[in-house]
């Protein structure tokens, strides 16, 4: 199977800010799982590009009451660290972890992390939030998202949000997952879904969690040498990622 190259793409949004109440922690499940029930139907066969398309727009709903919530959550306790918005987030995702592994149950997404600004320094708070899910099953349905929220004086916004250049990549089971790396950068990796043979392909891009153009602008964005190619390797492009927290 030939596997294309892909080019990191960025999608920056617009502040959150003034929308309807944020859901409660059990609301936001509620919603999540109704939306992620109807995902987990077969692609309609007559017109699979409509029915992605529609998918897409469903997970887009995700992603919108995930950013509500973390918001909201963040809002409410500034000094909420990364573990604790990691649980909070578990619950609503619906995220099935095996406490029977230990430390091996962080090698499962969803994946928070809190990055402080340095001393002295007038730069906000930012949570790197990365988390995963499936427009349908099978090949090609696995999608990641990749976000960043900048707190400051007290208000959360989303700063930026990417992910897509993923698509079709798990980062469950062993296959991969997200770090940190350096002061403001995350390496997100994972495995071609549903992919066979003894030679099985990984993807992986690095994000800059924060670019300062000024003091009310941050966002996710490509790093310089983010261009990582879907090749046919023996092991995940940096190796097997261990835990490491914000």
């Amino acid at each position: 199977m030939r596997l294309r190259s892909f080019i990191p793409a960025v999608v920056l949004t617009v502040p959150l800010w003034g929308q309807a109440k944020a859901p409660s922690a059990a609301e936001a499940a509620q919603q999540i799982g109704q939306i992620r029930a109807k995902l987990q139907g077969k692609l309609d066969s007559g017109d699979r590009e409509a029915d992605v398309a529609r998918r897409e727009e469903d997970f887009d709903r995700t992603k919108e009451i995930v950013s509500s919530f973390v918001i909201a959550r963040v809002e409410a306790s500034p000094d909420l660290n990364a573990l604790d918005l990691r649980d909070s987030l578990i619950q609503v995702l619906g995220a099935n972890h095996d406490k029977g592994l230990g430390p091996d149950s962080f090698h499962q997404p969803p994946y928070i992390f809190r990055i402080e600004p340095p001393y002295l320094s007038n730069r906000p708070v930012v949570f790197a939030v990365v988390y995963d899910g499936d427009i349908y099953p099978g090949a090609g349905g696995a999608r990641i998202v990749v976000e960043s929220y900048a707190l400051d004086q007290g208000k959360v916004r989303l700063a930026g949000r990417a992910g897509s250049e993923l698509n079709g990549i798990v980062m469950r089971e062993n296959r991969g997952g997200a770090q940190q790396v350096g002061a403001n950068e995350v390496l997100v990796q994972g495995q071609v879904g549903w992919a066979s043979g003894h030679v099985l392909p990984f993807g992986a891009a690095l994000r800059a969690i924060w670019r300062e153009r000024d003091r009310r602008r941050h966002s996710v964005e490509p790093h310089g040498h983010s261009r990582l190619a879907r090749e046919r390797l023996r092991q995940p492009p940096y190796g097997r990622i261990s835990r490491r927290e914000a």
